[in-house]
């Protein structure tokens, strides 16, 4: 017994001694040095940014010295002889794209900062100077396949005759030759390559071995990895038919399609390699396919918070999002979504007030089968605009038609209640307001029937592709107003000539055609322009018809009235010059009339848009892309209807109109800064 004892106090006091040793280890402050660059000196094929990626010893990143984002990216020390080690990566590295002489001749670490404390490196720097010599060609191809496949699988290869040798275009070269393969029934082909480089000639001859195997078609199709979602949901997105031959871009259909169903982590569609197949009597192999699935966590909280800004106004919002992907394990994806927090619309303090988005949605997809989907939705608004606040209760439901992943056709049914409250719009002078009225309580019922085709590349931060939509807002009764609203999008991106230089183009109209007894729209129903994501020199609403408070304390009286016609474009130019740093050029143009009569003529039309110019600078963290642009629309491009002397001197803000010098007053700013997740269009 006392042996026992004895012994559990040794492991006890082990235990003890152990953690009060790793407790001062955790407090011993790390003394390594900061390395605050890695410097490639000498590059001019391939981009330091190409390299430093691959290598052991990696940099702190520049926006380390942030205090809100150094937990995002912290600070790397110097790691030991790891950046020695850095020297063959390098010529590594240069070798897979053809520079098989490159070397890195020297290499040193720089110290850039000492601690006062001992004179000891807080901060250095590491320097390569790498030589790069001269580059390899692709002097000779080989195709070692069957007779009859050559002409097939040869055309268009990445790796071309004369070009400067790359391992990336050896790798697309085996992927496409064996995704060509596969297209023709060929399941478990293999293509092998080998390299001979001759440094002496800088040259490089490729040699590919294709071994097609026996032609295929589809066997049983195993799903596993599945435990709360039932198996008839995946088995509706399966674009492979047992028994049919072998074709492996209904293999790669099916996997985006199971994956697109939004209730999976990760999605592997293969043929099962380790099964032992016998050609059939006809020659052909029966392959079994392989459906691995894991899926996502059902439920899921975020939160977070934000600020969004303009030129003169702010707001402050803080964000919780709940999310279901499976409810009741038939697939119907519930989210709900609450938002508020203080804005400031103008520098007005009437204009200050609380903001709140609150919705319930339910979304059904496959029902009834797997390109339809079902949902429904609910929720609340208040929020503050220059000279008015309101209220919107919302609900709609309605039904999603995916004819083609890219292309989706929707309708929708919504009813919502407007309501103003602790507005100023009474104030206003309303000799000129012709399209819009301002109604503080209304009821609207709504049909609206959209088209989207999306072909881009990426949502937020497109680079290449395509995307058009066209939306018509029937507005009818039983509501209080009937009208039909048409709205056109078009954009469009074009890398010119490489991935980091691309061309983006947006156009958009809209337009409102009144029936019925309603002769106005409501004022917060109308169409509007300026701000971003439109013509970025004005501010939000400012380009269109507008008025003036009578009786106006504020600084800026101006109210944006919108109109029944609208049209805005724009064209941007977006360069890459290093990492995730990107510049931006651009031109907005557009203009809202109250009228359709206001528009006399296609000359006049052309005549009458505004312009505006500016740049931005992008960056792309783990967040996404964060941009900041400057826009501003020169006084001599500007017309008259637009340069009135509506702005006050500071120190008359809380003086009525009367009471501050006209002779003070001045036009309203010709410039707008806009800051924003993901680009402008």
């Amino acid at each position: 017994m006392r042996s026992r004892a004895a012994l559990l106090l040794i492991v006890v006091l082990s235990l003890l001694s152990g953690c009060a040793h790793q407790r001062k280890q955790v407090k011993e402050p790390d003394l390594r040095p900061i390395v605050g660059r890695v410097q490639l000196d000498g590059t001019s094929a391939l981009k330091p940014v190409q390299i430093r990626g691959h290598l052991g010893q990696r940099q702190t990143h520049s926006l380390h010295w942030i205090p809100v984002l150094n937990f995002v990216y912290p600070a790397v020390r110097l790691d030991g002889d790891t950046w020695e080690d850095d020297k063959t990566r390098i010529a590594n590295i240069y070798a897979l794209h053809g520079y098989f002489d490159a070397r890195v001749i020297a290499s040193q670490v720089v110290v850039r900062a000492t601690r006062k404390k001992d004179g000891s490196a807080s901060r250095v720097r590491v320097v390569h100077q790498i030589e790069e010599g001269e580059p390899s060609a692709v002097a000779n191809i080989t195709v070692n396949a069957p007779e009859g496949l050559m002409e097939v699988l040869t055309d268009g290869l990445p790796l071309v005759v004369g070009e400067t040798f790359t391992m990336d275009a050896v790798e697309d070269s085996e992927k496409l030759m064996r995704g060509r393969l596969a297209s023709l029934a060929y399941a478990r082909a293999r293509v092998t390559s080998r390299v001979d480089a001759y440094p002496e000639t800088h040259t490089v001859d490729v040699t590919f071995d294709v071994e097609r195997g026996a032609p295929a078609r589809f066997g049983e199709i195993s799903i596993e990895g599945l435990t709360t979602i039932r198996e008839k949901y995946v088995q509706r997105h399966i674009r492979i038919v047992e028994g049919e031959p072998w074709d492996g871009r209904k293999v790669a259909q099916t996997q985006q399609a199971i994956y697109n169903m939004g209730v999976f982590a990760l999605v592997t569609v293969s043929p099962d390699m380790e099964a032992d197949l016998e050609p059939d009597a006809d020659g052909v192999e029966v392959v079994p396919v392989k459906i691995s699935l894991k899926e996502r966590k059902p439920r899921t909280f975020t939160g977070g918070a934000g600020v969004s800004f303009t030129i003169d106004s702010v707001a402050i919002t803080g964000r919780a999002e709940l999310e279901h992907v499976n409810s009741f394990r038939r697939l119907v994806h519930f989210k709900m979504l609450l938002m508020g927090g203080p804005k400031l619309a103008s520098p007005a303090i009437e204009d200050f007030g609380p903001v709140l988005d609150f919705d319930v949605s339910l979304r059904w997809p496959d029902f009834p089968v797997r390109t339809v989907d079902l949902f429904v939705a609910g929720g609340f608004e208040m929020d503050v605009e220059r000279g008015y606040k309101y209220l919107q209760p919302e609900g709609e439901f309605g039904v999603v038609w995916s004819l083609w992943r890219p292309l989706k056709l929707s309708a929708t049914y919504s009813v919502l209640y407007f309501k103003l409250y602790d507005d100023r719009l009474d104030q206003v002078d309303t000799s000129e307001v012709t399209a819009t009225t301002f109604d503080d309580g209304y009821l609207l019922t709504m049909l609206s029937p959209q088209l989207i085709l999306d072909l881009r590349d990426n949502l937020l931060a497109p680079n290449k592709g395509f995307y058009f939509s066209a939306t018509v807002d029937a507005a009818l009764p039983p509501g209080q107003y009937n009208y039909v609203r048409t709205v056109g999008d078009v954009r469009g991106y074009v890398p010119l000539g490489t991935p980091r230089i691309v061309a983006a183009g947006r156009l958009t109209g809209s337009y409102i055609h009144l029936f019925g007894e309603t002769t106005q729209i409501p004022i917060d129903e109308a169409v509007y322009a300026g701000g971003d994501g439109s013509v970025r020199g004005w501010k939000p609403r400012y380009l269109g018809p507008r008025t003036v408070e009578k009786d106006c304390t504020r600084v800026d009286c101006i109210l944006p009235l919108g109109g029944r016609v609208g049209f805005t474009g724009s064209v941007e130019i977006r360069g890459n010059p290093v990492g995730g740093l990107w510049l931006a050029g651009f031109t907005d143009f557009g203009r809202v009339w109250a009228e359709p009569e206001d528009i006399a003529s296609a000359e006049q039309f052309f005549e009458e848009l505004q312009f505006s110019v500016g740049g931005g600078i992008r960056y792309n963290l783990s967040i996404g892309r964060i941009r900041l642009d400057f826009a501003i629309h020169p006084k001599p491009w500007t017309d008259d209807v637009f340069r009135d002397e509506v702005i006050k001197p500071l120190y008359c803000a809380g003086l009525d109109t009367d009471e501050c010098p006209q002779d003070l007053w001045r036009e309203p700013f010709n410039w707008n800064i806009h800051f924003g997740i993901g680009e402008s269009f």
